[in-house]
């Protein structure tokens, strides 16, 4: 007999044991797990090679400079391979120094390439163009303009400061 009620005891304690382990699969939990993850991309980077050079000018003379000229400011754009970006000329300043402001009017053409023969005219200075860097991740830019000089202009070195600003549009 004391086999027997072992043997009840054992199989009551092994069905409450399967009842409970069913219980706990079967309360309505679960869980899962995902990975977060990011790609930080090469950051935009502009190098000046060339300032915008009008050189020696009489009062009353006249002075372009092509953006395909030697003495054209040049900008190198570099950042992720072929990432769309925007270019803006934030500022495109007069010239101004020893007396009256000397008014610039400006131009510019970018290429993919370091090659001013085949590059794109902006359609307008003051506005935003957006457009792609090549597979290697470059864009350059170069900037031209015309100024003169009115005829009682005053002696003196004139300036201006130009910013090009860049920025990521997607990716």
């Amino acid at each position: 007999m004391k086999n027997t009620n072992t043997i009840k005891a054992f199989l009551s304690v092994a069905i409450i044991s399967l009842f409970a382990v069913n219980a706990f699969a079967q309360d309505g939990t679960d869980q899962a797990t995902v990975t977060a993850s990011a790609n930080i991309l090469e950051a935009l980077s502009i190098d000046t090679s060339t300032d915008l050079d009008f050189g020696d000018l009489f009062p009353g003379g006249t002075e372009t400079i092509a953006s395909d000229a030697a003495e054209a400011a040049s900008f190198e754009i570099s950042g992720d391979d072929g990432a769309e970006i925007t270019a803006h000329f934030s500022t495109l300043e007069d010239l101004t120094g020893g007396g009256d402001p000397i008014t610039v009017t400006y131009e510019a053409i970018s290429n993919t390439t370091d090659d001013t023969g085949t590059a794109t005219a902006f359609t307008d200075v003051t506005a935003s163009q957006t457009t792609n860097l090549s597979g290697t991740g470059e864009l350059y830019i170069w900037l031209g303009g015309s100024i003169t000089a009115a005829a009682g202009q005053a002696t003196g070195s004139y300036t201006g400061d130009i910013i090009l600003d860049v920025s990521y549009t997607s990716i």
